[in-house]
């Protein structure tokens, strides 16, 4: 019986091994992608600091598992969601950070990976990455799903000619969060976002980097700061967005926060002090002390007198 169950053991071993998922992934694990190199427009400055950036920091604060991509192009981009797909079963948070192109078309969201032309609006469904793509990936997580989009640059593909009745937009579509979920636009939609031409990362970059870094706070304060944040860099002229359906339980990135040390000790509980013994008692006392096992008539009278 023993040999039968070592073996079931090791048999369970062995598929986990090959299944890919280890025990360090399984609380909190992201992906994080940067697109630059554009090989049909011109090349964006700073997605590739981006995501080197956000990886570097989510390993700081403790993410079991960052899986960095660059400069990828359609099928590399499946792949790399697949895989996250799957290596993510069991997480308890998942996040996805894209920095990039992306395009809407029709209400409906694309990132676009570096080889893509779309030199039509109906090429979007052949050349680029649909949202809720992204969100499946990423949608395994226990407590908290996230997509965090440093994407609504302006558009620079020339979409004319056969599109039919599509329609484009600047930005981003508004998008419904499912349960557990929460999708963060760094512009608001149908607004864009700015790079940071003259800095080494986007002004939403900057900020979710900065609040990132922060101990304790919790996921939907995070936002609010880095909206703020954004708003003030930006002169109030680009304002992140984010889309969630979450419970009442707190969510943190960072960790919860420390519980406070009181600063003053507690005060000890009240014992009421014995009060006074009168003279009367100690008298009394020291008489029955003097006299409770004695027979001698002598002492009893002079204890009776009050005299001991």
């Amino acid at each position: 019986m023993q040999l039968r169950q070592l073996s079931a053991g090791l048999f369970a071993v062995v598929i986990w091994l090959l299944s890919g998922v280890q025990p360090s992934e399984a609380r909190r694990v992201a992906l994080v992608i940067g697109n630059s190199a554009y090989k049909h427009v011109p090349a964006l400055e700073n997605p590739r600091n981006d995501a080197r950036d956000i990886s570097k920091t989510l390993k700081s604060i403790g993410f079991d598992n960052v899986e960095l991509r660059e400069d990828l192009d359609y099928r590399a981009m499946r792949i790399a969601l697949r895989d996250f797909a799957t290596k993510s079963q069991g997480a308890e948070i998942t996040l996805i950070f894209y920095a990039g192109h992306s395009i809407e078309v029709n209400k409906k969201n694309y990132l676009v990976p570096v080889d893509a032309k779309l030199s039509q609006a109906v090429d979007v469904d052949f050349e680029a990455i649909a949202l809720d793509q992204v969100r499946t990936a990423a949608s395994s997580a226990s407590k908290l799903k996230m997509v965090i989009l440093d994407a609504c640059r302006n558009n620079p593909f020339k979409m004319a000619g056969r599109s039919g009745t599509r329609s484009l937009s600047r930005g981003l579509a508004i998008v419904e969060p499912g349960s557990g979920e929460l999708i963060a636009y760094a512009a608001k939609e149908g607004t864009t976002a700015q790079d940071g031409e003259t800095s080494r990362n986007s002004p939403f970059t900057t900020a979710l980097l900065k609040n990132l870094r922060k101990p304790g706070v919790e996921v939907r304060v995070m936002f609010g700061q880095i909206r703020d944040d954004v708003l003030s860099a930006t002169s109030n002229q680009q304002q992140p967005y984010t889309y969630a359906s979450l419970g009442g339980q707190q969510l943190y990135l960072h960790g919860p926060p420390k519980t406070a040390t009181p600063l003053i000790a507690p005060t000890p509980a009240y014992r009421p002090s014995s009060p006074p013994i009168s003279k009367e008692i100690q008298e009394a006392a020291a008489a029955w002390a003097a006299t409770k096992d004695t027979d001698s008539t002598a002492v009893l009278e002079i204890a009776s007198q009050g005299v001991v």
